[in-house]
């Protein structure tokens, strides 16, 4: 029992009579919070917590600078205390809009300047293309965040100045690992974007919410040939008003190709774009999930010869019902069978008086209950639809033929 005891921290009463725990188990504790409102809770348990709430208040959530105020309160919190407080500071929003006739421009951008000068370990920084080029856009900013060394993401909101942002992206010194974009366009051949697409070797998930163009992988790979696992290549718009390029989609599909056989990216957890984009892409590695966010009557073939070149082990479909079920003929190829284990398919249906040449209502958020209404107006049209679609063949085609006569066996020795 001695041996033990001599081991063990004993806690010694304070003045007061009660014990003191040991400070390694305070600081072990004060690591595992999460919330926010639960460090300050801790940090008012004493003032010698304090400082420890602190540096895990600035290291668990991103630091927003939304405003001139808020700009110079932060200011304020780090240089209280810079030696212990800056280095824990993670991950920064900047997506201030404008200074105000109540702060001196100057005076903000300096304090700009300062927080990102100090803040060594920062890994995560969003900002927006607007602040370049606002008030307070001096030509110090610029280099202070492409100098940055840390920094592990990226996430550029461009709003409108998509040249700025991609100046930003262009001359961040860091290894990213994470670029995301909300705004990017490839074009249509090599005068746009790819001219300008800049080395980022550590880099493994790329993400633009709206991309336009198609995007060229002898340029992508190159910039980006540690990619493994996300390719998000978005678009919020409705694709089905498009002219397709048929014969220019193959030609780019074929270019891709071509592009792959000297190097490839070994597999790609997580790839999302839309069906004719997927198809252009025509990638050869392996992909975990794959999501494809408009499958309608005039892309399905896009999607199912994309679907057999690169079949995914989970596959998410949203899936327009404006010409009913045949939508599904011919959808799913035979490569999915020894690939396939998780398939969600979102099912949408037009209004019964809206015309081809209409927009279409479409079920696209179930939380939205103010409009609740307006999709119950379309659900018998939907449910028609839906009751009469082939879902039994659907799954009998997608089941592995190995599978089915493996259980048919199991089954016939079950029996005997």
């Amino acid at each position: 029992m001695e041996g033990v005891l001599s081991n063990a921290t004993v806690f010694k009463p304070d003045s007061c009579g009660a014990p003191r725990l040991d400070w390694d188990v305070l600081q072990a504790i004060c690591d595992r919070l999460t919330d926010t409102s639960d460090i300050l809770s801790f940090s008012c348990t004493g003032a010698s917590l304090r400082p420890v709430a602190m540096q895990r208040f600035l290291s668990v959530r991103p630091i927003v600078l939304k405003d001139a105020r808020s700009m110079c309160n932060i200011h304020s919190l780090i240089f209280a205390d810079k030696t212990r407080r800056a280095s824990h500071v993670r991950a920064l929003q900047v997506t201030t809009w404008d200074i105000g006739t109540s702060y001196d421009t100057r005076d903000v951008a300096d304090r700009l300047l300062a927080i990102l000068t100090c803040v060594d370990r920062l890994e995560s920084f969003q900002t927006t293309g607007y602040l370049l080029r606002s008030k307070m856009s001096d030509t110090r900013i610029l280099p202070a965040i492409v100098q940055l060394t840390t920094l592990r993401e990226i996430s550029v909101v461009s709003e409108g100045w998509e040249d700025e942002a991609i100046r930003l992206v262009q001359g961040v010194q860091s290894p990213l690992e994470i670029i995301h974009m909300d705004c990017l366009d490839f074009g249509y051949d090599y005068h746009s974007v790819h001219q300008v697409v800049t080395q980022h070797p550590a880099l493994r998930s790329f993400i633009v919410d709206c991309a336009e163009g198609l995007p060229r992988l002898a340029c992508l790979l190159q910039a980006f040939p540690a990619l493994d696992r996300t390719l998000a290549l978005e678009h919020q718009n409705d694709g089905r008003w498009w002219r397709l390029n048929d014969g220019l989609l193959h030609r780019v599909r074929d270019e891709n190709r071509r592009a792959q056989e000297s190097h490839c990216w070994v597999g790609l957890d997580y790839v999302s774009c839309e069906a004719h984009v997927f198809f252009a892409l025509g990638l050869q590695c392996p992909i975990r999930h794959a999501k494809i966010i408009d499958c309608f009557a005039l892309t399905k073939d896009y999607v199912a010869t994309a679907l057999r070149g690169s079949p995914p082990r989970q596959l998410t479909l949203r899936i327009e019902l404006e010409r009913g079920a045949s939508v599904l003929d011919g959808l799913f190829p035979s490569e999915l069978e020894t690939t396939l284990t998780h398939l969600d398919v979102t099912l949408s249906a037009p209004a019964p008086e809206v015309s081809q040449h209409q927009l279409y209502s479409c079920f696209t958020d179930y939380t939205d209950y103010y409009n609740l209404g307006r999709h119950l107006e379309l659900s018998e049209t939907f449910l028609h639809t839906v009751r009469n679609l082939p879902f039994e063949d659907v799954a009998s085609g997608l089941a592995s033929p190995h599978q089915i006569d493996m259980k048919k066996k199991a089954q016939t020795k079950k029996n005997s």
